[in-house]
């Protein structure tokens, strides 16, 4: 079955959607805010997955059984993104490519474009943070801080935009050079500039003020790009995916 084919069974829930593939196999994901990249092991969140079918935390995959011809079915996931946060995610229809892009992930062959909208504003219209960030996982919960003890996290930032009336928010367009977890977030938050509607590393003051004035009720980090050059085959691969900047991201920011 080719991935065009591949694609038109997948059962996506609400708010998620293919945007982008490689006939090898990889399919980029537009997830939606509040969707989670995969269920919690043990069933403990009620918010919906990407997909309407079962996860198997052992192999990375969702599987299901085709409607109509029922074939056993898999998509393997190659990265994730936190349940508030929007955008692009990376998936392949066969556990070999799923190596294959990992490994690209793992040696950096990978690039990510992320916007924020953040309350307050960087130092600098744009620069690079280097920072050690110490992970922590609390039962089902996971915690990052910025510590001397921790493991190094880079993240280049520019100022996109200020909002129009002075409510201090600012657009910034991030790429993060490492993959750790919670790190923009962690990083934005330490530096000043905490992601607006952030309920784990926010202002929280701000969250509520302009969840009440603004209607702002998501957070509002979105990943807009990602790009991985992969060899499978044989043959090297340079596939990317975007997703459009949500309106909401422009309506309070304009």
């Amino acid at each position: 079955m080719d991935t065009e084919a591949f694609i038109k069974k997948i059962p996506f829930a609400k708010k998620a959607s293919a945007i982008a593939f490689a006939e090898c196999g990889a399919v980029a994901i537009d997830k939606g805010a509040g969707l989670m990249s995969h269920p919690n092991p043990g069933g403990s969140n009620s918010s919906p997955a990407i997909l309407r079918a079962k996860y198997n935390f052992k192999g990375e995959y969702f599987s299901w059984q085709d409607a109509e011809s029922g074939e056993k079915m898999r998509l393997y996931l190659i990265n994730r993104l936190d349940s508030p946060t929007s955008g692009v995610m990376l998936a392949a229809t066969s556990g070999e490519l799923a190596q294959s892009l990992k490994k690209a992930f793992k040696e950096k062959s990978a690039k990510k474009t992320y916007y924020a909208v953040c309350v307050g504003r960087p130092a600098f219209k744009e620069g690079e943070w280097n920072d050690y960030l110490e992970v922590k996982k609390y039962g089902g919960f996971v915690r990052g801080k910025t510590s001397a003890g921790g493991i190094r996290a880079i993240t280049r930032y520019a100022l996109e935009a200020s909002d129009a009336k002075g409510l201090m928010l600012s657009l910034l367009r991030l790429e993060p050079k490492t993959g750790r977890t919670h790190q923009l977030r962690v990083q934005c938050a330490s530096h000043n500039v905490p992601i607006l509607g952030d309920e784990t590393y926010g202002n929280f003051a701000a969250n509520r003020r302009l969840k009440q004035a603004a209607s702002a009720k998501r957070m509002y980090l979105h990943c807009a790009k990602t790009e991985v050059e992969f060899e499978f085959g044989g043959k090297k691969t340079l596939f990317r995916a975007e997703s459009p900047l949500p309106q909401s991201f422009k309506d309070i920011i304009e």
